[in-house]
Parts: structure tokens; sequence; C-alpha cells
């Protein structure tokens, strides 16, 4: 409703009620943390002045809706986790406030990166209390934000059930705010556990309720882990026009926005635009807040782009930095990531050791798009090194995780670097419904329903100039030249076969 805001202004503003004042507030904050307009402190302060010691859960829920909203600004993370860490102290997570309040203190400490991933994790777990939080927060900021701690610290068992039951209970209410908040958090699991397909779907459906119902902080969010994703399905120019809808949109210095400045910086990398990659990472660091967050892992990155531009020391200077916070995190995708880049960096045999490491930490570490990267550095590095017949096993098992996991740009590479081993690589569709990307078949079939270009960007959440080029692509592929003869090239089994 657009005018939820306003109505919730009046009664902080006319109210002489301290309970309803208190349940505005608490709603404004949440609203106002997803418009991407950070809330008025001030009248936080205010309302819990008015508030007795009978009205704890009031209170502890303005709290933990205040560092949740704090994290749209840098500035005010430190005061808000302060507070927060005063009042969670001893908590045992028995009421629903205490439990909304534990979760926000685990994702503050989590993006802070101030402290372990284990501590985190333990925090999390103890909000989510089996399952009560995700029931009860509706549409606060508290389950999904406890989800992504446990994604983070790398909980993905644990997290897989949360992740099932807050999309379930989305699917179940009408509000848009919570299915688009918990697609975002689907789309995130799906593209760390490197279920590509599931993720963009998640993404995809986030993107559209963000946009129709003015959502910025769960838009901002989606377009940075589809951008992602598609990078992975070497769908670049696709990931760019994403990420290009939703920079500058909002506020500056808080973690959606530095999340999508990461993604942007990950495209960057892929495309070799290695002084974009640096600009991008040289940002995230002035912003304070994002430097430190396990979530946004930009140094590695960065360091790699270092030395392909041919400053090395300050490459290792930065990986040095990164291997700190490494240890205060002890999150093993974080540390896999460390020591990848340091064998991407490093010359001579410790390159190729660095590499290997990378590869024995990142198996154990429940990343498979990381560790199908590691494999096909490994097996490049085995092929400098002139172990042609180990490095062609390596590869295979590269090719073959990239594969499951739908990551057609790496394995695309996988395939590039078989046959430079002097492997045989398979040979794949050119023409017909199997030569398609997801996406260009996701146009195609739109397309053939009988949706208009426009009609179809609005669905997809890309611009029209991106429609009509993957339908120029679908065109050549499927040998044909008109919209009417899409649905029986489309359906043509021969052509799948």
């Amino acid at each position: 409703d657009p005018r939820a805001e306003e109505r919730l202004e009046h009664v902080l503003g006319t109210s002489d009620d301290a309970h309803l004042r208190a349940q505005a507030a608490s709603a404004l904050t949440t609203l106002r943390t997803l418009l991407g307009r950070p809330p008025d402190g001030h009248w936080i302060e205010d309302v819990l002045a008015q508030l007795g010691p009978e009205d704890r859960e009031l209170a502890l829920d303005l709290r933990a809706g205040e560092v949740a909203s704090g994290l749209l600004q840098y500035a005010a993370m430190p005061d808000a986790g302060r507070r927060t860490e005063e009042l969670a102290a001893g908590l045992a997570g028995v009421t629903p406030a205490e439990r909304r309040l534990l979760g926000a203190l685990a994702y503050h400490l989590t993006v802070a990166g101030a402290t372990s991933g284990e501590r985190c994790g333990e925090l999390a777990t103890r909000a989510l209390s089996g399952g009560l939080l995700i029931e009860e927060s509706g549409e606060t900021a508290a389950g999904w934000q406890t989800a992504l701690v446990l994604l983070i610290t790398g909980r993905h068992r644990d997290a897989a059930d949360v992740v099932e039951l807050g999309l379930r209970r989305a699917a179940d209410q009408s509000s848009e705010v919570t299915f688009a908040t918990w697609s975002v958090v689907g789309c995130y699991a799906g593209w760390l556990g490197g279920r590509l397909e599931q993720a963009e779907a998640h993404g995809r459906a986030a993107l559209r309720t963000a946009a129709r119902s003015g959502l910025w902080l769960p838009r901002v969010a989606a377009a940075a882990y589809v951008g992602r994703v598609l990078v992975d399905r070497d769908e670049l120019a696709e990931a760019d026009a994403v990420l290009a809808e939703v920079a500058g949109t909002g506020p500056e210095g808080n973690t959606a926005e530095d999340t999508a400045t990461y993604s942007t910086m990950l495209l960057r990398a892929e495309q070799g635009r290695w002084p974009e990659v640096i600009a991008l990472g040289e940002v995230i660091a002035s912003r304070g807040g994002g430097a430190t967050n396990p979530g946004i892992l930009w140094r590695p990155t960065v360091a790699v782009a270092l030395a392909r531009t041919g400053d090395r020391a300050a490459a290792l200077d930065l990986l040095a930095e990164q291997r700190c916070a490494d240890e205060r995190w002890a999150l093993a995708r974080a540390h896999g990531l460390t020591l990848l880049a340091e064998g991407l960096v490093e010359q001579g045999a410790s390159s190729l050791e660095r590499i290997e490491h990378a590869v024995a930490v990142l198996r154990c570490a429940d990343a498979p798009l990381e560790l199908a990267r590691a494999l096909l550095a490994q097996g490049r590095a085995l092929r400098h090194d002139r172990q042609r017949a180990v490095a062609r096993e390596v590869l295979a098992g590269a090719l073959d995780l990239a594969d499951r996991c739908g990551a057609l740009r790496l394995a695309t590479q996988a395939e590039q670097e078989i046959a430079s081993c002097g492997g045989v690589v398979r040979r794949r569709r050119t023409t017909g419904p199997a030569a398609l990307t997801p996406s260009e078949l996701r146009v195609a079939q739109l397309a053939a329903d009988g949706l208009t270009n426009v009609q179809i960007a609005q669905a997809l959440f890309v611009t029209r100039k991106t429609v009509e080029s993957q339908l120029t692509a679908v065109y050549r592929k499927l040998g044909v030249s008109s919209r009417q003869d899409l649905r029986s090239a489309l359906d043509d089994p021969a052509a799948l076969a």
C-alpha cells in the first residue's frame, strides 16, 4: 500500500498510546528498510522512552528492527550493534522478540565480520529455535536474515531446511514482502549450492515482485545474485543489463549496494576488465562496512586483478589482509578462495601448491562452483607444468562438476583446457533447441506463447534490447525467421535428439 508509510508516520506523530506508537514504529522501521530509506533513530529512541518494563517484547522488537535498518547505513552499525549486544546478552530465545533480536544480532555480527563464523552460526541457530522464528517473523527481516547467516557461515544443511520452510511460508502467504525476501534467499542458496537453474528461478521471481511493489532492498539483492548466476551461465551481456538496472538506485554505503557492486566486480573479472575490478574494490573498501563482510569476498578477486595489471606486490599485501580476516572468521569457503587467489598470484612451484591446497579446502566447504573453479585452475597449472595426463583427469572433474551445476562458462573453459592437453572434447549442439542457453529458451517460449518483446522484458526483468538480441540468436539457432515458427521449432522432437 503506497499510503502505508504516511499512515504509520501519522500514528507516530499524533497518538498518545505508547503501545500503538511502538507497533507503528516497528512496522515503519521494517517498511523503510525494504524501501531503502533508513528510519529516523530519534523517533525510535522517543518511542522506547515511553515504554515500561512490562513492554519488554515491544522494546526488543524495536531494537531488532533498528539493527536490521542500520545495515542501510554503515555509519549507524556500530551504535546499533553495541546496543543490541547489550540487550541480547544472556537471551535464551524463549520469546518471539528474543528470537528476533538474537537473529538481528547474528546477522549484524556476520555482516560486520567482527567475530568467528562459528559464533554467528550458533546465535542464528539459537534464534531459529527449531523453526519457530520463521513461523513468527512475518514481514520482519529476522527470519530471512538469520537464514543468510547460516548460508554465509557455511551451515548449508541447516540452511536448506530453513530456506525451504521460509519459501513454503512465503508461498502460503499473500505478502509480496515475504515472497520477495525469501525468494532472494532462495536465489543465494541456489547459487552457493551450485543449483543455478533453481537459483535463477527464485531470483527472477524476487525481481518481478520487488519491482512491482517498489521494494528496493530485495530488488537490489536479487539483481546481485541473478547477475552472478548469469555470469556462471556465460550470459555476460544479460548479467550486465540486470546489474545496471539497480546501480545507483538507493542510499549509499550499505550491505545491499556492496553486494551488487561485488557482483559487478565478478562480472568485470570474467570480462578481463581488470582496472575496473580494482576500482570497484576501492569503492567497497572506502565504504567501510563491505570491507569486512564475509559474504562479500572482494579481496581475492581484486588481488588477481592487481597481479594481472603488474602490481604483484600490492596483490600479495591485499591477500595478507584477507588471511587475517580468514583467521577471524574461520570459514572454509573464504579460506579456499584466498588460497586460490594466492595460487593465481604467486609464481613457480608455490603457485600449484596453493591451488592444490585450495582444492582440498573447498572439497570440505560444500562450495561446488568454487571447487569447479579451483579444479579448472589446477588443471591449467598442471598443463603449464607439462603434466598433461594428470591435468586431463583434474579438468574432467572440473567439467563434470560445472555441468552438474549448470555453469556453462566454467564447462566451456574446462573443455578448452582439455583440448589443449590433447584430450577428446565432446561436441556441443550449435543448432536446434538444445543449443539455446537457458535465457534464450525462456525468451523463445514466451515469444512462442504470443508475448510481445515489451511483455517479455517485463516478465523477465530485462531490457527490451536484451530480448531483441536473444530472439535474434534464437532465430539463428532454430533456423526460423518469425514468431509464428517458434512453437513448432521448439516442439520438434528430432531437433532435441
